[in-house]
């Protein structure tokens, strides 16, 4: 372990290539490595520097600015903090998957309140490579102004095979001066407005097993680069797994300019909700596989349903025969807006795949004139739509499967599209009420079904269907697991 030599009071800036800069809002001590670092260390606000202990995240930081020659563990005491600060952490020297940095929070809190557009989260990894936070709430205090931001994580730049696990981000979403100032976790190239051009190159990273509550978006992963190449700028190979993500204003996670993306296991809900969608993939996604995600709970909050709702959209993406975006296995039920209503749409896209989902759209009330689509269809070539289970029992006129029109090489069959009352099995130049209309006036599944699924327990999210007029009906698609 590396000798630490503590400064009282005292902020250290060391020009190296690599160096590490960090933002306080309070007097903390500063502290200097005597080389590179390696070994176990604590933080601990309640017991002075020395050796072995800092008492802030900027001393344990600060630490590591000659670099590191072995693994790196920094232990928050549990019940310590708040810590009141914004970090900053810059590629450290020496850093890799063998020589890794870890901070576990023990359930900790560390929150900081920015005013500054290019500077927004508590904690920001600024071409930081294999760093992991573990278990740490991340609090960032916002107030109802124009500037202010409230971001609980971004890695930008470069940086690549992060991980943020356990980690629970609080944010508060203020409807008056929302937009893209409140994010949960946000993955790109700028600090800036997101939606700018800004190539992040951030690949390889890992966002699991965490609870982000409110902001205008959940997770942002935004590579968007402008007219440059996307074979020059992609974002590769992240994963977005087994999150919880709630009450936020705009959207669940969303996706842009990503490549080899996994969004798997996540619970998306929002019951407080306006127009929102839980999960938006927007322009030039590559290889994404959307599997196994839970949408539910939506505008079940008194005074929240006259909005509308998409499950999962996918836009704007031009796929290959090599670069395939799927979407599989997710379960969408429970949703409760009196506005429109999507489970899953494509439009303006290529080679997509909808395999083995669930889709469940019951809600009594509706609005007056709203569109309602189990799965919507626009402007697209090669979409494979197969082995899911639609179930279309909402008041009013819905449509199991909605083409505004059929693309190039659509294909749509062993599927079950139950509908009740006034809704239609599909929408293509007209409304087919019936499976079979359906099947005369498109062609298309022609192996499917429209069978009541019989759900095991729509009250508690058990969408496992009991019928036995439909099972084994699908077909081998490539997906080796079927959720139900």
């Amino acid at each position: 372990m590396s000798k630490i030599l503590p400064l009282t009071n005292a902020l250290i800036v060391k020009a190296t290539r690599a160096a590490i800069f960090l933002i306080c809002c309070c007097s903390f001590a500063a502290v200097k490595a005597q080389g590179p670092v390696s070994g176990t260390f604590t933080i601990n606000s309640n017991l002075p520097t020395s050796g072995t202990n800092f008492q802030t995240y900027t001393e344990a930081v600060f630490s590591l600015l000659d670099g590191v020659n072995g693994p790196v563990v920094f232990n928050v005491a549990a019940g310590s903090g708040p810590y009141i600060e914004q970090l900053n952490i810059n590629e450290v020297p020496g850093a890799s998957a063998v020589n890794s940095i870890t901070f576990n929070g023990n359930g900790t809190t560390l929150e900081y309140t920015s005013t500054s557009s290019i500077s927004r989260a508590v904690l920001k990894l600024d071409g930081a490579k294999y760093t992991t936070f573990n278990n740490l709430v991340i609090h960032p205090v916002t107030t109802n102004a124009p500037d202010s931001y409230g971001w609980g994580v971004a890695l930008v730049r470069d940086a690549d095979h992060n991980t943020i696990r356990n980690c629970t981000i609080n944010i508060e979403a203020f409807r008056t001066f929302s937009g893209q100032n409140y994010i949960g976790i946000f993955v790109g190239g700028t600090d800036d407005f997101p939606n700018t051009n800004g190539i992040s190159n951030c690949d390889n990273n890992i966002i699991d097993n965490n609870i982000i509550n409110g902001g205008y978006e959940g997770i942002n992963m935004n590579n968007y680069a402008g007219n440059f190449d996307i074979s020059f700028t992609s974002m590769d190979n992240n994963q977005v797994t087994n999150n919880r993500i709630s009450n936020f204003i705009n959207t669940g996670i969303y996706l842009i300019w990503n490549k080899g993306t996994l969004v798997q296991g996540n619970d998306i809900q929002n019951a407080n909700t306006q127009n929102c969608t839980a999960i938006q993939v927007d322009e030039k996604n590559y290889n994404l596989k959307i599997n196994g995600n839970r949408i539910h709970n939506i505008s079940t909050a008194a005074g929240s349903v006259d909005f509308n709702f998409k499950a999962i959209n996918v836009a704007n993406c031009p796929a290959s025969v090599s670069t395939v975006n799927t979407i599989s296995n997710n379960i969408i039920y429970d949703i409760r807006n009196t506005g429109e209503q999507e489970g899953i749409g494509v439009t303006g896209s290529s080679f997509v795949n909808v395999y083995h989902n669930t889709v469940l759209l019951d809600n009594a009330a509706t609005g007056s004139g709203v569109t309602t689509s189990g799965f919507y269809y626009e402007s697209n070539i090669k979409v494979n739509f197969k082995n899911n289970i639609v179930a279309m029992l909402r008041q009013g006129t819905g449509y199991g499967i909605n083409l505004a029109n059929a693309g190039a090489d659509f294909s749509s069959d062993y599927n079950d599209i139950f509908v009740s009352g006034t809704n239609v099995v599909g929408r293509r130049s007209g409304n087919h009420a019936t499976l079979a209309a359906w099947q005369a006036a498109t062609g298309f599944d022609a192996h499917s079904t429209s069978q009541d699924p019989v759900f095991t327990s729509i009250a508690t999210g058990n969408l496992k269907p009991t019928s036995a007029a439909i099972d084994n009906l699908g077909l081998f698609a490539g997906i080796a697991f079927d959720i139900n």
